[in-house]
């Protein structure tokens, strides 16, 4: 990004930026490095992202700069935004606090190149952004056109600003303008600038944590001390943000008598609080993780933002009464004595009659425990009115462990509802999974749940009608998949891809799906790919690397062979279920019993042979000839191999998977070896599992899985 009004014959300005770029990987672990030189005449920053190397940092800012120098010398002021690294050159300053953490940020993200078919309806959710955020309490959000031209916007001003006043809408002026020129009319973008953002998309993301978020860290370095404070006063923040109408969280706290530490945290007013909470939770932890004892950071997401400096960055007098503003440290004793008598007592009484309390609840709680865990809960009567009490004309498929039904909500929305069988004792645990996994988690590639229902002998889950149907109902049929060209393929490979990094790394429960399958991808009115059916799935802890079954659950064709032999799942396993995925995405044929039973070997056996003899391409879906280029196409055949690995720990992990994806390079991939050629089950170990030939037309719920207890078919 250039001024396009004026030009420099200075060399100065390069010179400068070389040594930046110089600098800025040595400065371990913020890499970034600036100068501002008087009077007012030339400010430059450099910086990389902090997950780089030195030495990647370095490759990095190299990089850009060599891009500059080819296009842009002679303007007098240029920016370059990359993933992992950013430079900038300005003749006014754009910085300040230069003993800190630099103020003025501009960051945009556009990560897809699909360009808008309209550009007049951005023009006109920008103005409407614009216009009414300020009137709306400083955060607004709308949507303009209809069906497939449709966009959805929010805008939201930092939270100490007056709605009305003129910082706001200055702000918003410069974001619009930053956006049309950063993300020229593309179909999805974020503009952060120093104290509100805009977001469009033209996706539906209202409701939907962002997990795309980026940190900065401060120059400055902090001690273990005023870490460990500030810590806890943001921690604090993110609970008065949750339980705030507007989600703001702002405050202050003396570390000693010279230093203060400041802290702002505040979420887009379209989250759930259990969204809002979720966002910043994350938010702090990755900023604490890539800025550990820096002194300010901040992270910026497209759902939420955290910001803490050593400075008033914010208008203190939006502090709330009783914040805590004194110093840790000595205490004198005479006020320690008098708390502790005044205290000791109270604190008696508290635990005496917590105890009584706590005996009593228990004895009511056998049947309120478990509505009382998650909001979402629907009555028994609103499901049945919405499906016409599930008439029959309103079903649409079995899943293993009931019908689904279609309904319409009074308020117009259309849902589809999971109905567990009541003949089902299997089933049972796995709608209590569902519903505790599923209720906390949020990304757009994952079923949306909007309700669930226990009540008289009905178990019942209410999810987002998405009439695409499964992934499977299309890819397996001859005639509809002509709908699903390559780039939407593209699409759907992505978008499982994200949904199980979300899973495995972004989400504060860290989830292994275990039944991922073509039926479990759901697809909406736009072709986007939506994980669905946690009913299997289990949560690990962050530093469990495996985890041990006795009773394996899952699909045919699917199944890791460490998982489907011995019962030993990890991410590895839900890795090795996406790559047979990939294949099938690519091939347009299952990794099942008919396939064995055509060429003597299952898919990835067939597709691994083809590949060592350098004929993968021949598997390729003939009804997309000619709309790929060969190396794209083997790349996504290379990458399927590698997940499918027989050995666990040569699969790669679904980041370096996302990684590879965006490559333009695969000659840089490992060599992919060959993938399990039969599965023999032990005695031991108990099987729940299904054809992956079985179908179903379900559009919330998994294809039909028949239960079985025969061995799984040689590979």
């Amino acid at each position: 990004m250039i001024n396009p009004y004026e030009n420099t014959s200075s060399s100065e300005p390069m010179e400068v930026m070389s040594q930046l770029v110089k600098e800025a990987p040595s400065q371990v672990p913020v890499m970034f490095s600036y100068r501002a030189l008087p009077p007012e005449r030339l400010y430059a920053l450099a910086q990389c992202s902090p997950d780089l190397t030195a030495e990647g940092c370095s490759r990095c800012l190299t990089t850009i700069l060599a891009n500059i120098k080819a296009c842009c010398t002679m303007r007098k002021g240029w920016r370059y935004l990359a993933t992992s690294g950013w430079i900038r050159y300005e003749a006014t300053p754009f910085l300040q606090n230069l003993q800190g953490v630099y103020i003025e940020v501009t960051q945009s993200s556009c990560p897809y190149q699909d360009t808008l078919p309209n550009d007049l309806i951005l023009n006109d959710i920008l103005s409407d952004l614009m216009t009414n955020t300020p009137l709306k309490g400083g955060f607004y959000n709308t949507s303009e056109g209809e069906t497939m031209n449709k966009l959805y916007g929010l805008a939201l001003c930092r939270g100490d600003l007056a709605p009305q006043g003129d910082s706001c809408e200055t702000c918003l002026q410069n974001a619009r303008n930053s956006i049309l020129e950063d993300c020229t009319n593309k179909t999805q973008a974020i503009e952060w600038y120093e104290s509100c953002f805009i977001k469009y998309s033209n996706q539906s993301f209202f409701g939907v944590v962002d997990t795309d978020g980026r940190t900065m860290c401060g120059t400055e370095q902090s001690n273990q001390i005023a870490a460990n404070i500030t810590t806890g006063m943001v921690q604090g923040l993110i609970r008065d943000a949750v339980n705030s109408p507007t989600f703001l969280g702002v405050g202050k706290i003396a570390i000693n008598s010279s230093l203060e530490s400041y802290a702002l945290v505040q979420c887009t007013r379209d989250l759930s609080r259990e969204g809002c909470g979720d966002c910043l939770q994350r938010g702090m932890n990755i900023s604490l993780q890539n800025c550990a004892l820096t002194q300010g950071w901040r992270y910026l997401s497209g759902s939420c933002t955290l910001r803490y400096e050593a400075f008033p960055f914010f208008d203190t007098s939006v502090i709330p009464e009783g914040t805590p503003t004194q110093e840790f440290g000595v205490r004198k004793k005479s006020s320690n004595v008098s708390v502790l008598v005044i205290v000791m007592p109270i604190v008696g009484f508290i635990l005496l009659a917590t105890c009584l309390s706590c005996l009593c609840w228990r004895l009511r709680q056998k049947h309120a425990s478990k509505r009382a865990q998650f909001d979402k809960y629907m009555p028994l009567s609103s499901i049945q009115t919405a499906t016409n009490n599930f008439a029959n004309q309103n079903k649409l498929g079995e899943g293993g462990f009931g019908p689904v039904y279609k309904g319409v909500l009074k308020n117009g929305t259309e849902i589809a509802v999971k109905r567990l069988s009541t003949a089902s004792k299997q089933g049972a645990t796995e709608f209590e999974n569902e519903v505790k996994l599923i209720a906390k988690l949020q990304h757009r590639n994952l079923v949306k749940m909007l309700g669930w229902c226990v009540e008289k002998e009905e178990k019942l889950l209410v999810y987002e009608y998405l009439p695409n149907k499964g992934l499977d109902a299309l890819l397996f049929d001859y005639e509809k998949r002509v709908q699903l060209d390559w780039n939407q393929r593209l699409q759907i490979i992505g978008g499982i891809a994200r949904g199980l990094v979300y899973l495995h790394e972004d989400s504060l429960l860290k989830v292994i799906h275990r039944d991922l399958k073509a039926s479990n991808v759901l697809l909406d009115n736009k072709m986007t790919p939506k994980i669905s059916d946690f009913g299997m799935a289990k949560i690990y802890g962050a530093d469990e690397i495996e985890a041990n079954s006795s009773r394996v659950v899952g699909t045919y064709g699917y199944m890791a062979p460490e998982y489907a032999m011995a019962g030993l799942f990890s991410v590895k396993s839900d890795v090795f279920s996406f790559g047979v995925l990939l294949v099938e995405v690519l091939t347009a044929q299952r990794n099942g019993r008919a396939h064995f039973e055509e060429y003597g070997q299952t898919l990835i056996r067939h597709m691994w042979h083809l590949w060592t003899e350098n004929k993968a391409l021949e598997l390729v879906d003939p009804l997309l000839e000619g709309s790929y280029s060969t190396d794209e196409a083997i790349k996504l055949i290379k990458i399927g191999l590698l997940c499918v690995q027989e050995n666990v720990e040569e699969r790669p992990t679904m980041s370096l998977v996302i990684h590879m994806l965006r490559s333009s390079d695969h000659t840089v991939f490992p060599t992919p070896s060959q993938p399990p050629s039969f599965i023999t089950r032990p005695k031991n170990i108990q099987l729940l599992a299904s054809s992956s030939s079985s179908q179903s037309h379900a559009t919330v719920v998994p294809s039909v899985n028949d239960v079985t207890n025969s061995d799984l078919m040689p590979r």
